[in-house]
C-alpha cells in the first residue's frame, strides 16, 4: 500500500477489521503466505495467499468482507484509496505487468547520439519479492544484423540491481539482452535501442528511387523525377473524391407502432395455441 516499510505497515494497521475468514485452507508448500491471521494456541490462518500454476500466476484473499476498507472507511470519513490501490496491486501481479516481473531489464533512453554512453538497469528479485544480492547475470549486447555480440557477466547489488555502461561503437539499432538462472528458474528479458547520427541525413542525400515508387504504387499515386529546369504548374494532379457527412439522425428501430403489433400479435398467437391444445 505504501512504498516505505514502516508507512506500509501503518496502512495496513488503518484499515477496518475484517468481519470473518475462510476457515480449513492449508497454503500449498510453494506458495507465498502474505496474510495470516495469528492464533495463540494454534498454527495461523492464510488469509492472502499468492502462487504460481504453469505459466500463471493465482491469488486467493479468503474472506468476503474486504469491502470494509473501502465503505466502512470512507462512512468513517477516511478514504478508500488503500482499497483500490490493494485490487490494482493484485490485478497487476496476476497479469504480470512489466513492474511485477521478478527480473525487470531497462535502457536510462532509448535513444543515443553517437558517442554518446548508455546506460543498461536491470533488477533481480526472489521468488518471495525480495532483492536477489550477489547473484550472476549475462549481459549480451548486439547490434541487429550483425554476429552475436560480447557476453558480460555481472552480479547484483544489495538492492538486487545491476548497472552496465556501453559505448556504441557505431550507430544503428541495439539489442540487450539479459538472462539469470536463480531458484531453479532461467529468467530472460530483452529491450531494443538505437544509436543515431546527427548528420545522417546529410551523408546519404540521394533519392531512394525504389522507396518513392514503391509508396507511390501504394497509395495510388505517380512518381515523377525532377531536374532543376522543370516546371511544376505542368504537372497536373486530380483531387481525390472526399465525403464529409453533413448531419446524422438518431432514431430507435422498436419505438413505433408496428413493432409493438408484432409483439403484441407474438403474444395473442401464443396464448390462441395454448388455449387450442390445451395447456392453459
Amino acid at each position: 500500500l505504501r512504498l516505505e516499510k514502516d508507512l506500509n505497515q501503518d496502512a495496513w494497521q488503518s484499515l477496518p477489521q475484517l468481519q470473518g475468514i475462510n476457515m480449513g485452507l492449508v497454503p500449498d508448500k510453494n506458495a507465498h503466505v502474505l496474510l495470516q491471521y495469528a492464533r495463540e494456541k494454534e498454527s495461523a490462518i492464510p488469509v492472502l495467499v499468492t502462487g504460481s500454476f504453469g505459466s500463471g500466476r493465482t491469488a486467493l484473499l479468503a474472506t468476503d468482507s474486504a469491502w470494509n476498507w473501502n465503505f466502512r472507511n470512507v462512512g468513517s470519513g477516511g478514504s478508500g484509496r488503500y482499497f483500490q490501490r490493494f485490487w490494482n496491486n493484485v490485478i497487476d501481479w496476476l497479469i504480470a505487468e512489466p513492474e511485477t516481473r521478478r527480473l525487470q531489464l531497462e535502457s536510462d533512453k532509448e535513444r543515443y547520439r553517437e558517442g554518446e554512453q548508455a546506460l543498461i538497469k536491470f533488477k533481480l528479485l526472489q521468488k518471495n519479492y525480495q532483492p536477489a544480492i550477489n547473484a550472476k547475470a549475462q549481459l549480451t549486447l548486439t547490434q541487429l544484423k550483425a554476429k552475436p555480440g560480447v557476453e558480460t557477466e555481472l552480479k547484483t547489488d544489495e538492492q538486487g540491481e545491476g548497472i552496465f555502461p556501453f559505448l556504441p561503437d557505431r550507430e544503428g539499432f541495439y539489442t540487450a539482452r539479459v538472462q539469470v538462472d536463480l531458484e531453479g528458474e532461467s529468467l530472460t528479458e530483452e529491450i531494443m535501442f538505437s544509436v543515431l547520427k546527427d548528420t545522417a541525413e546529410f551523408e546519404k542525400p540521394l533519392v531512394n528511387e525504389a522507396l518513392l515508387k514503391k509508396i507511390s504504387e501504394i497509395t495510388g499515386g505517380r512518381y515523377h523525377p525532377l531536374t532543376g529546369s522543370d516546371d511544376l504548374s505542368s504537372y497536373k494532379f486530380t483531387n481525390p473524391d472526399i465525403q464529409v457527412k453533413s448531419h446524422s439522425r438518431s432514431f430507435s428501430l422498436w419505438d413505433n407502432w408496428w413493432a409493438y403489433s408484432l409483439v403484441l400479435g407474438f403474444l395473442v398467437m401464443d396464448w390462441y395455441l395454448r388455449r387450442k391444445s390445451g395447456l392453459s
